[in-house]
């Protein structure tokens, strides 16, 4: 699909249905020859097998032909974006294998960065050439939540694996000074639940402990965090090659979970018997416990 996109984008839609459907009287041409020749039935399958592909590519252009259409064509409130680059996110991963359900030809990713190519006549919020970032829920706005707002961009509406995309203006947010497109594109998710949980729910402070479970994203924004704040971390993994990881990102303590089953106990000792003032719970079921 990709082929065909920049196909499209090079030559016009036009000009690809025009080769494509080319290439299908090409084949239909060739396979009545081999009918005329049974001896060469075994290649006449085949090419059964190829004008079959070719009806499912000339099926592909026209859907994608019109998804690009649909989203060229911004509202008066909306901002057509050219995004620059993209994260994954392991909701990315349970989107694409179906363990959550979303429509047919879903577009994926849920975090990305880019640049404002075009607004609507009412656009008031961004002018042209305006850099922005995604943000995970486009329509939780302001106030608490409510069921209508937890609308997750790339499974309950297309995301951001694709070249250009239309959202109403308050659908994204400024991106921060001194980052490139690339860094940015982390923040969305995982950048902001491991902020909210320290910071804005959490009040961290200098000199207080945090424990990061595993070398997740929200771990690893949670561990930079905790240490540019003047805090300390105690990190696990079932890796010692990922805990030295950890420990070259200034991780203070480190336990393989593996090794040590009790690793809350193991935490507990590492505190001097204190324990911790923050826990990043990323494990459920599975950690809770300890």
């Amino acid at each position: 699909m990709e082929n065909v996109a920049a196909l499209i984008a090079e030559f016009g839609f036009p000009i690809v249905m025009m080769v494509s459907l080319g290439y299908f009287v090409y084949w239909i041409w060739n396979a009545i020859q081999t009918v005329i020749n049974p001896a060469v039935s075994s290649q006449h399958m085949a090419l059964i097998k190829l004008i079959d592909q070719v009806r499912m590519l000339d099926n592909d252009i026209i859907r994608l032909q019109e998804k690009v259409d649909t989203v060229l064509q911004i509202k008066e409130n909306e901002i057509l974006i050219k995004v620059e680059a993209s994260s994954l996110n392991y909701q990315d991963l349970i989107v694409a294998i179906g363990s959550i359900p979303n429509e047919d030809k879903r577009f994926f990713l849920g975090d990305a960065s880019g640049e404002v190519i075009e607004i609507g006549e009412n656009v008031s919020k961004w002018r042209v050439g305006d850099k922005i970032m995604s943000v995970c829920f486009p329509k939780w706005i302001e106030g608490r939540p409510k069921r209508e707002y937890l609308s997750f961009i790339g499974d309950n509406e297309d995301g951001f694996a694709t070249e250009y995309i239309s959202l109403p203006e308050t659908a994204v947010t400024k991106i921060p000074q001194g980052w490139s497109q690339t860094e940015v594109a982390t923040l969305p998710c995982a950048g902001l639940t491991a902020w909210r949980a320290l910071v804005e729910e959490g009040n961290l402070q200098a000199g207080e402990t945090v424990l990061i479970q595993g070398t997740g994203g929200v771990s690893i924004f949670a561990l930079q965090l905790a240490k540019s704040m003047g805090a300390k971390v105690v990190a696990t993994s079932s890796s010692h090659e990922k805990l030295e990881k950890l420990k070259a990102l200034g991780a203070d303590e480190l336990i393989n979970y593996k090794e040590t089953p009790k690793w809350g106990k193991e935490v507990k000792i590492k505190t001097d018997n204190e324990g911790v003032d923050h826990v990043i719970e990323v494990g459920g079921g599975g950690t809770f416990s300890q």
